[in-house]
């Protein structure tokens, strides 16, 4: 996945079937909710690809937070905003 493409309004349509599968199955399996340390991670590991220039993985991270409600949070990691974003206790939207 290019910049141009991440930055489009429809950067979901870059993924696949199959990573937008894998992820509804992953938040399923942790009841469409995240640990304050699961954000955490995700947090570092959307960083760690913002500085890869690593779109594809940001689109997943976000993808995923989308998928369970997540939307403060998902704005948070596009402006580069990760320490407010991984200090936030959060609990279970669904």
């Amino acid at each position: 996945m290019t910049k141009s493409q991440y930055e489009s309004a429809d950067w979901l349509t870059f993924l696949s079937d199959k990573e937008k599968s894998r992820i509804d199955s992953l938040n399923r399996k942790n009841k469409n909710s995240l640990t304050d340390s699961q954000m955490r991670n995700l947090a570092r590991k959307h960083n760690s690809a913002r500085m890869a220039y690593d779109y594809s993985t940001m689109a997943k991270i976000e993808y995923r937070l989308i998928r369970i409600g997540f939307q403060t949070e998902l704005y948070k990691l596009r402006s580069g905003n990760y320490t407010e974003c991984s200090t936030r206790k959060v609990v279970a939207t669904c």
